[in-house]
């Protein structure tokens, strides 16, 4: 008997403690699937501080880096175009190689010939760069190629590192239409320097005539050599040579460069000029490792 109301006191001891923790169930439930507020963000002077922009100091520092990486590239790049240039300058001399090949197929072996060495007692040496007569009234010397060939581009006789008083664009519209007597007056002029069907080289005053010759390894065609601003390159020149081969040909010492005239030579003065120029181009080809890079153009 005490052990059955002992049994049914414990179990009136124990309802009051789960009745409690049904409650403490029923609440937590309640407040969870109340909404909750949102607690404000209170203005941090410090988080905004750290999405601001560069400082000063650190904005003069890129700068500064910047500024050396650009001074220690630019001669690389410098020296790249220059590369290009010459290359795509051989280009257009092998192409006239092809022309003058062509050409002396045609006629007879004989070079395109130049008017200002034909039936005169002194040659004009320095009008070589032309491709008209003087009053530009018809083709003359390399200008021949343009009349007699299927040459479509007359960009071919200018030099991509001219930098001179010709550029190709001076004479466009006359050269486009090849109708150079009506379009327009006064010789047209290329980058390029034609040694001519004549040898300017001899002492002979007018040159000694090429034909009969072999020509495989003579410079017929170099930069443009009217005053210091036609030489294109002016370290040194690409050769285009009798047998189609083009070579560059350094300037050891500026020795071409310094020897032409700042200014175009009138008439048939200082002929001398550009012989010796022409002895010089027909001089042995000096590596750019043996030594004399160039000096200033400015010299």
């Amino acid at each position: 008997m005490h052990h059955g109301r002992d049994i049914r006191r414990n179990d009136l001891d124990l309802a009051p403690s789960r009745s409690v923790e049904f409650s403490s169930r029923s609440v937590v439930r309640a407040t969870s699937t109340m909404p909750q507020r949102a607690t404000p963000t209170r203005y941090s002077p410090r988080r905004h501080a750290s999405v601001a922009g560069f400082t000063i100091v650190e904005l003069l520092v890129v700068i500064g880096i910047v500024a050396i990486l650009t001074g220690l590239l630019m001669p690389v790049l410098s020296h790249a175009r220059a590369a290009s240039g010459r290359v795509r300058c051989m280009s257009n001399l092998r192409q006239i190689g092809c022309g003058l090949v062509e050409y002396t197929e045609r006629f007879n072996d004989s070079l395109p010939r130049f008017n200002a060495t034909a039936n005169q007692q002194t040659a004009e040496w320095g009008e070589a760069m032309a491709l008209t007569t003087r009053f530009g009234t018809r083709f003359d010397g390399l200008g021949l190629l343009l009349e007699t060939l299927d040459i479509t581009d007359p960009r071919l006789f200018y030099c991509p590192c001219h930098h001179g008083d010709h550029p190709y664009e001076q004479y466009a519209r006359r050269l486009e239409s090849r109708d150079i007597a009506t379009s327009g007056t006064g010789p047209i002029y290329g980058n390029y320097h034609y040694r001519t069907h004549m040898d300017p080289s001899a002492t002979s005053p007018i040159g000694t005539p090429l034909k009969g010759r072999n020509l495989s390894s003579m410079v017929l065609v170099v930069d443009g050599m009217r005053t210091r601003r036609d030489f294109n390159h002016v370290t040194g020149t690409n050769r285009l040579k009798g047998d189609g081969s083009v070579d560059w040909h350094l300037d050891h010492g500026n020795a071409i460069y310094k020897s032409l005239p700042f200014e175009s030579v009138s008439s048939f003065m200082g002929n001398t000029v550009f012989q010796d120029a022409w002895r010089w181009i027909d001089a042995r080809p000096i590596a750019e490792n043996d030594g004399g890079s160039g000096g200033s153009q400015d010299e």
